[in-house]
């Protein structure tokens, strides 16, 4: 499930100074504004907290949203604009800037297929009388951002609208370097609103531009209201990839403690990196505060190397005469040799080469991270030399699928092996994959697991960097494809063939092979669960205790014996009893049932051994009151789900117990092989239907009624006192 953060910025006008010395704004003063998440689709659509509680009669300002499924009205001055009789749901997701004076309204109209289809529409109340756009997007719409003159929407895959006075306008889709391309031009004309509507939507994309100019735009507020922090995380991202100016605005933000505490050392370590890589204003600030020792001792000798190489890599004339001053004023200054052997160093200096992700240990960066963080503006298995072992060994077909597979662990490391593994959302039990890399030798050990819908089953593959591809139908579901015995499986799966000649260089270096670690023991699965009264009795799915021998329930360093007593296959539930110490049995909700639109808080223990062996909390929403093919058994949440979730408790704000975490469904195997996967959609078994399994086997429980609505952290305590990991042994 992705989750896209923007900054939502409001108002304000400001003008650039000068590049020496201090670096000040100057114009009109300037206030920072908060941060604003807006995610809009099926799933990860956040309903207005302010229409939160009866969004179909809500009114706001002169719009009011009324009706019920499939029959909605949008009136606007109490006349009605727009009839939608295709949506179960219709709702305002976004304002700008603010409720109490809206300018703009973002509606979402969701069709409430498990197949996410909404649309969306803006509402423009700066019109009288106000108008509502044409409907546009789909569920990959994820992320909105407010200019000074323009709301700019991303639906991922380099889709772009743009809604302003002019009204609703698609942004042509073209190869990223052409976006950068005008969306650059487009800056230095002076035309921000196109320029942020072909760069902003690309910051995280491997053109460091993108998310230069756009940092460049926040900084000076050019067709954005000026925000440093946010344009910090700008420069950032194209420092990721070496490029010079950003390094040079970092350090330009530190220097003036812009949405950063002043740190004039910091300055100067961003200035040398930039000026190391030939860029001249780096070099310029650089000398500057070696000639006046600010953050740094003073060196009038390398303060003039530092002006000499600037002066003819500037292209303000300003700046190029202020270097030229300064190279005079050091030189009234220095002895002849000391000139001299400055002038001597300048001509001798050479731009340092940008490192690149080259090497097997260079893949260390992503230890302790999600492999598809960006690192120097890359996702792991994006850096060139694996991705080219990869696509030898497996395919460019089956690549590509790995690519999609983002639910993962954080990348561990073993000796000398980075160990990851991932599946696809909401199909971890069909599609998965696992890769060790060593770090030493750059040897691949790779596994994955697919779904064939012309075979309606699963086929794996296996292969290694000098192994044979080893590939069959999987005809039972093993754990082949995990990484939580290090390499072990991958290689005693790849060495039962014979071995191959190794690769061609340069994909794989003449390196001695590097012994595997041990086989360790312990654990073969877990998930979660909960008690639900005081006697141990701890609620989980079926399928974390399915075919195993025996079992144990942890928390934290405690781990204790436990056994099964009552099962519900059907209804995936399970209960187990344990005497773990110090955990606190949850409540049922009892009363009036939950909402679509309400908050959910869903606690548990994924990805363990990858992940904190404390609960995770996660927060969300009902989006509906069945699941797949209208299950009623189940609830729709927008709350994050993870491998490991499974058989967690699912909280409401009064902190009671409305469902049970499923983090895959074996129904979903039935979606995948239509051709059609519900994107960014989880489930819970509801509670009514845990409440009627706990009842037929005659097991208490607690309830009580949802009344006082807490803080969603408080609800996460409350739940994380309650959560226990359930391991199972085969």
């Amino acid at each position: 499930m992705n989750t896209v953060e923007l900054w939502a910025l409001k108002g304000g006008s400001i003008v650039a100074g000068n590049r020496s010395g201090e670096q000040e704004m100057r114009g009109k003063p300037v206030v920072r504004v908060a941060l604003t998440v807006v995610l809009l689709g099926t799933a990860s659509c956040m309903s207005w907290q302010a229409a939160a509680k009866e969004v179909h009669t809500r009114k706001i300002g002169p719009v009011e949203i009324r009706g019920d499924n499939l029959d909605f009205e949008i009136l606007l001055n109490g006349r009605v604009a727009v009839r939608d009789t295709m949506s179960t749901s219709v709702n305002v997701v976004a304002a700008f800037p603010d409720e109490s004076n809206p300018r703009w309204l973002v509606v979402s109209h969701n069709s409430g297929a498990m197949i996410c289809e909404p649309s969306h529409s803006v509402v423009d109340l700066t019109k009288e009388p106000p108008t509502i756009s044409a409907q546009f997007g789909n569920c990959r719409i994820t992320s909105l951002l407010e200019g000074t003159d323009q709301l700019v929407f991303a639906l991922g895959e380099g889709a772009v609208w743009a809604f302003d006075a002019k009204g609703l306008v698609e942004v042509p889709k073209l190869p990223l370097d052409e976006h950068v391309r005008i969306g650059v031009e487009a800056y230095k004309a002076g035309n921000y609103s196109v320029a942020l509507r072909h760069l902003w939507p690309f910051t995280d994309e491997t053109n460091p531009e993108a998310a230069y100019f756009t940092g460049l735009m926040r900084h000076l507020g050019k067709g954005i209201v000026q925000d440093y922090k946010a344009a910090m995380l700008h420069y950032k991202q194209a420092a990721e990839h070496e490029y010079p100016q950003a390094f040079f605005r970092i350090g330009v933000l530190y220097a003036n403690g812009r949405g950063v505490p002043k740190d004039m050392a910091e300055a100067n370590r961003w200035y040398r990196k930039a000026a190391d890589r030939g860029d001249g204003l780096g070099m310029f600030n650089l000398g500057l505060n070696l000639m006046t020792g600010s953050g740094v001792p003073k060196d009038l000798k390398a303060s003039l190397m530092w002006f000499v190489l600037a002066e003819p890599r500037m292209t303000d004339p300003k700046d190029r005469e202020g270097a030229k001053k300064n190279i005079a004023f050091l030189e009234g200054k220095l002895t002849a040799e000391e000139i001299a052997d400055a002038r001597s160093k300048a001509a001798a200096w050479a731009p340092a080469e940008a490192k690149g992700l080259e090497t097997a240990a260079d893949l260390r960066a992503w230890v302790g991270k999600h492999p598809f963080d960006h690192v120097k503006g890359l996702p792991m298995l994006k850096v060139p030399a694996l991705d080219a072992r990869l696509r030898t060994l497996l395919g460019d077909e089956t690549v590509d699928e790995i690519g999609k597979m983002q639910v993962s662990g954080k990348v561990s490391e073993s000796k000398d092996w980075l160990l990851l593994d991932g599946c696809m959302p909401h199909s971890c039990g069909t599609d998965r994959f696992a890769l060790a890399v060593n770090t030493r030798s750059y040897d691949v050990l790779v596994c994955a697991v697919q779904w064939q819908p012309e075979r309606k089953g699963q086929g794996v593959v296996w292969a290694g960097t000098n192994r044979p591809k080893v590939e069959r139908a999987l005809v039972r579901d093993t754990d082949d494809c995990t990484v939580g015995r290090g390499p072990y499986t991958l290689m005693a799966v790849l060495d039962a063939a014979k071995p191959r000649a190794p690769l061609p260089d340069p994909l794989r270096p003449q390196v001695a092979a590097v012994p595997l670690p041990p086989k360790p023991s312990g654990r073969e699965s877990s998930g979660s669960g909960f008690p639900v009264n005081g006697k141990g009795d701890i609620l989980t799915n079926h399928h974390v205790v399915d075919g195993c021998r025996s079992f144990k329930a942890r928390r934290g360093e405690r781990v204790v014996d436990a056994e099964l007593v009552a099962t519900d296959e059907k209804n995936d539930l399970a209960v187990v009893r344990a005497a773990v110490p110090g955990v606190q049995p949850l409540k049922f909700r009892d009363g009036k049932g939950i909402r679509p639109a309400d908050g959910v808080v869903a606690v548990g223990y994924p990805y363990a051994g990858l992940l904190a062996t404390t609960p995770q909390v996660t927060t969300g929403s009902v989006t509906a009151l069945a699941g797949i093919a209208d299950d009623t058994r189940f609830l729709q949440i927008t709350a994050p789900i993870q491998p490991g979730n499974s058989g967690g408790p699912l909280l409401d704000l009064s902190g009671n117990t409305v469902g049970v975490v499923v983090s895959t469904l074996s129904a979903l195997a039935v979606v995948k092989a239509t051709g059609s996967i519900p994107q960014n959609v989880n489930f819970a078994v509801k509670s009514s239907v845990a409440r009627e399994f706990l009842d037929s086997k005659g097991i208490d429980y607690l309830t009580a009624a949802s009344t006082a609505k807490l803080d969603p952290a408080d609800v996460g305590e409350i739940g994380s006192k309650a959560a226990v990991m359930v391991e199972c042994h085969k």
